[in-house]
């Protein structure tokens, strides 16, 4: 103990030969979480809406991927998009994530007659806040790949049709929007396929249509935040 003192004690006093305390940095690498989550939207968004087109009717099937898939994938990659400063696919993976949580919950609670099932007007209006968040979504994405814009674009459209057809009590709208998310699911296995392939062999196998500078002005980042969030790179939201 009293060596260990003195060790100290020469150090602060940059007594010659004395041990130096050596600072150590280290970065922690966490593998890209958007395939994961985008993999997931795709299973849940696919099944829901083949349920929304009436080919079969709420199960367990349909409810375990929601849950698990739809919610809890996506709610890990957003947060561990967090981890990487990623805030775009942290938003839109955790956002996601926790409403596919929240319609397994409330469906169970629906089935179980817990709580009365959601009338058209207010599952309107519901569906009519989700457009206006997906159209946000899309507009940042114009900065990001083709692929991405499209489906996002197909989402928007499958939440403002199922508002409109809530509204007006028009079934066929409603299934159109539906049909829209199902294309919309079948691209997004692509986009996940694409980030797990083009990392994985380091080279671009399945092209997603990177927006080039020509075609949309791209604003400067103002700082190291901003400059890492719209950094290109192999992953799609970022």
């Amino acid at each position: 103990m009293e060596s260990q003192q003195n060790a100290v004690a020469n150090v602060a006093a940059g007594t010659p030969g004395a041990p130096v305390a050596r600072r150590v940095d280290f970065e922690l690498v966490i593998a890209d979480p958007d395939p994961l989550g985008v993999f997931g939207f795709a299973f849940a968004t696919f099944l829901a809406n083949l349920s929304a087109l009436g080919i079969f009717a709420f199960n367990a099937m349909w409810l375990s991927t929601m849950i698990f898939l739809g919610g809890l994938a996506e709610l890990i990659a957003g947060l561990q998009d967090y981890k990487r400063n990623n805030l775009y696919g942290a938003t839109v993976f955790t956002f996601f994530g926790a409403g596919w949580i929240g319609n397994a919950i409330t469906a169970c609670l629906v089935n179980l007659k817990l709580v009365p099932e959601t009338d058209p007007v207010s599952q309107g209006w519901g569906l009519l806040l989700w457009a206006v968040f997906v159209a946000a979504m899309t507009g940042v994405s114009f900065r990001l790949n083709r692929m991405l814009t499209a489906i996002l674009v197909l989402v928007t459209l499958l939440e403002l049709l199922g508002a409109i057809g809530s509204f007006a009590g028009l079934m066929w709208i409603t299934k159109v929007g539906a049909a829209c998310g199902c294309i919309s699911a079948v691209l997004g296995l692509y986009l996940a396929t694409s980030g797990l392939w083009n990392v994985t062999f380091g080279r671009t196998l399945l092209p997603v249509g990177e927006w080039k500078r020509g075609e949309f002005r791209r604003l400067q980042p103002t700082g190291k935040h901003d400059a890492r969030a719209v950094a290109q790179g192999n992953g799609e939201f970022r």
